[in-house]
């Protein structure tokens, strides 16, 4: 049983992670708040959602009242998502693939 990240300001659902950039874009599962998150040299590895917990930090969010206010939010937040959704269908296509030549052999 692990501990309630939630509880920290540290539980989050990655609405897209593009790996070539070092870039995760993701929302707090308490709260809603949308971060940009880098994962390179400016990396915070105690990150918390700046919202919740008052954590500062350099990275662009944006919370969930702005989000709602604003149609271009929502347009790039749903891209995001739409991005990592292909993402995984590609994933999961190359994953049966390989599983099926390997069977193949």
């Amino acid at each position: 049983m692990g501990i309630d990240q939630s509880k920290y300001g540290m539980s989050f659902d990655c609405l897209f992670d593009a790996h070539w950039k070092c870039m995760s874009i993701i929302r707090c599962t308490k709260c809603g708040t949308v971060v940009e998150y880098y994962y390179d040299e400016d990396y915070e590895p105690n990150f918390r959602c700046p919202i919740c917990t008052d954590y500062k930090t350099g990275y662009v969010y944006y919370t969930k009242e702005q989000i709602e206010a604003s149609e271009e939010l929502k347009e790039i937040i749903k891209m995001y998502e739409e991005l990592q959704k292909q993402d995984q269908e590609r994933y999961e296509r190359k994953e049966k693939s390989l599983i099926k030549e390997a069977k193949n052999r």
